[in-house]
């Protein structure tokens, strides 16, 4: 088992080509990590010929032998945490750790891994009162929707990201469809991009707190639909023995 210990920084110089592990389904955020286990012949050896760091693609289709066109143009650069092999001894697990969007802009190489140039996109927060507003309203949200996001630990995780980066790891936590995340991942505009981050998270959270007031007014309904059936039961009992008997409808 090969282990790279977690870090945030990126160097400033990286090499002119890395290789890149295309993603059959789902997708590598910035400010995320992700779990995968690799099987097929061309992303293993985009593995094995990564050094520290390499680039992860989406596919636009969930083909078996990815071309580059086959690759959203917007792809993730990624630090190798930690891989080992697969009980199989065929494939390998590995953990990666998103670091910073890039655009690909050539393969060179296509066996027997892809190899890509790529260039980094420019993302900085913008220093504006709608910004900080934009940031801290993130945050509170996301301390509000602890549940959704994972728990504690992984909320905190989240809040300690950089500005730029925090929307990332928000939209990583909390999911909410391959298209949506695809629209995450390819959305360079920061400030866009959190809102739309934003506006998916009060959704969510909203619904699900309006299933649980649901279910729980149907319960409290079934609840005493179930206490009058039997509180009626009980006073037509009552009323046999009296010798009363008839029909009763105090209770309707």
């Amino acid at each position: 088992m090969t282990k790279v210990r977690p870090e945030h920084n990126i160097p400033t110089q990286l090499p002119e080509l890395l290789p890149v592990m295309a993603l059959r389904k789902g997708v590598l955020l910035p400010g995320s990590h992700g779990r995968y286990l690799v099987g097929r012949q061309r992303s293993l050896s985009a593995l094995r010929g990564a050094d520290e760091f390499m680039l992860v693609a989406a596919q636009r289709e969930a083909v078996s032998n990815p071309a580059p066109s086959d690759l959203l143009p917007t792809a993730t650069l990624a630090r190798v945490v930690e891989r080992k092999e697969a009980p199989d001894g065929r494939s390998e697990r590995v953990l990666l750790q998103g670091l910073a969007r890039v655009e690909l802009t050539g393969f060179p190489q296509t066996h027997p891994h892809l190899e890509a140039r790529f260039t980094r996109v420019d993302e900085q927060w913008p220093e504006t009162a709608d910004a900080d507003g934009l940031h801290a309203a993130l945050k509170e949200e996301a301390t509000e929707s602890e549940e959704l996001l994972g728990g504690a630990a992984v909320l905190s995780s989240i809040l300690h990201l950089p500005e730029v980066s925090l929307p990332d790891g928000i939209a990583a936590a909390l999911g909410g469809g391959e298209e949506w995340l695809r629209e995450i991942l390819t959305t360079h505009d920061v400030v866009a991009r959190a809102e739309r981050v934003l506006e998916q998270l009060v959704r969510v959270r909203e619904s699900r707190e309006a299933q649980r007031s649901i279910k729980e007014r149907v319960q409290t309904s079934t609840r005493d639909q179930q206490r009058e059936f039997f509180l009626r039961q009980q006073l037509a009992a009552i009323q046999e023995e009296l010798g009363q008997g008839g029909d009763d409808d105090d209770l309707g």
